[in-house]
């Protein structure tokens, strides 16, 4: 995990050793069989890049699964600039200012995979940039959620609940990565 650089100096030359470079990091996969809303915290200063992926998700009744970012000051609520579509025999596209609506369950039997990337635009604004895709499994309706989102101070945490904030996870994992 080491990197050794040559200075060019001395017979032989002096190598230094160097820290690793950054990467990705991945968080704690967590179980979405129950509950209402996950919460990732202590995301670290200098983080420009978020990653929020599903995998075989469901909840107990029809909602939207929602992405919400925050900063020491909490969680942000409103004044998102988002649209979610899907595409069936026409294109459906709802425009929402409370989070990144990520995928519409219909009832509780739909199971939903797929990731979202915030990237940060604007260090000085705080303002942060997001799109993906969600697929419904079993069926070929994929979901699109594109938009913005600008916070009072550095990103630190990722909220992913409900548009409803009281139906329940009832099946698959969650997990982000960022660097």
């Amino acid at each position: 995990g080491q990197v050794l650089t040559s200075t060019g100096a001395g017979s032989p030359p002096a190598f230094e050793a160097l820290p690793p470079a950054a990467g990705v990091t991945l968080g704690t996969a967590v179980a979405t069989t129950s509950g209402t809303t996950f919460d990732f915290t202590g995301i670290p200063s200098g983080t420009k890049r978020v990653s929020i992926s599903l995998a075989g998700c469901s909840f107990n009744a029809a909602v939207w699964a929602l992405v919400q970012i925050g900063d020491s000051g909490g969680i942000e609520t409103s004044s998102y600039e988002t649209l979610s579509s899907y595409v069936s025999a026409s294109v459906v596209g709802t425009k929402f200012t409370n989070g990144w609506n990520w995928a519409k369950f219909g009832d509780a039997t739909y199971i939903f995979s797929g990731t979202i990337t915030l990237t940060l635009v604007d260090p000085a604004t705080y303002t942060w940039s997001g799109g993906g895709v969600t697929y419904f499994g079993g069926g070929t309706t994929p979901n699109i959620i594109v938009g913005y989102k600008a916070l009072s101070a550095e990103l630190d945490r990722i909220r992913v609940t409900t548009n409803s904030g009281s139906s329940a996870w009832d099946a698959g994992k969650l997990n982000i990565t960022y660097e």
